[in-house]
């Protein structure tokens, strides 16, 4: 009888171990790699901007109203030759894979911000955001506007996004579509 129960109890603690180190979502796996399936997980990122990010299901940010855009546009100084250049601890820095899911009913409304779009600002050389679908953007902003990306360097990485739907973006200086110029 104390032979069976040893075993049980082995058997447990295996199973227990091999249960917290299962990912969930919201949760990172064992390569650090954080999957995102709700409106609020996505919001998240904000949180740690140099993140690994996965996209696990199609998003509705419809319930956020005005949606504050992932990372933000902050000249690197005050000083002419740094004006367009961004503060890289403010900056979108890490990795968002859409794995083809879809971000639907993005509204942003900051008339006098720069960098605004669902990703205001990807910046840093690891910074990457690819395999998205956005659909219905409302996005209004003063400059470096776009539906998903609002600022980007010239080495970050952007491939396979789409957006699509009914999209509305405004701004006063340097707008695009998927990328702000």
């Amino acid at each position: 009888m104390r032979r069976r129960s040893i075993g049980l109890l082995v058997v447990l603690l295996v199973l227990g171990f091999t249960l917290v180190g299962c990912p969930t979502d919201g949760g990172d796996d064992d390569d650090g790699i954080t999957k995102i399936s709700t409106a609020e997980q996505f919001n998240a990122i904000r949180d740690r901007l140099d993140g690994h990010y996965v996209l696990e299901a199609d998003i509705d940010l419809a319930s956020y109203g005005n949606f504050v855009p992932i990372g933000a546009f902050v000249p690197l100084s005050e000083a002419q030759e740094d004006q367009e250049t961004p503060k890289l601890e403010l900056a979108f820095t890490g990795v968002f894979d859409g794995k083809g899911h879809k971000i639907s009913n993005v509204t942003i409304s900051a008339p006098m911000q720069a960098g605004v779009g669902l990703f205001g600002c990807v910046a840093g050389e690891d910074g990457v955001v690819k395999n998205l679908v956005v659909e219905n953007v409302t996005a209004t902003g003063y400059m470096l506007v776009s539906g998903v990306v609002g600022y980007k360097s010239s080495v970050n990485t952007f491939e396979d996004i789409t957006l699509q739907g009914t999209n509305s973006i405004t701004g006063t200086q340097m707008v695009g579509g998927v990328l702000g110029p």
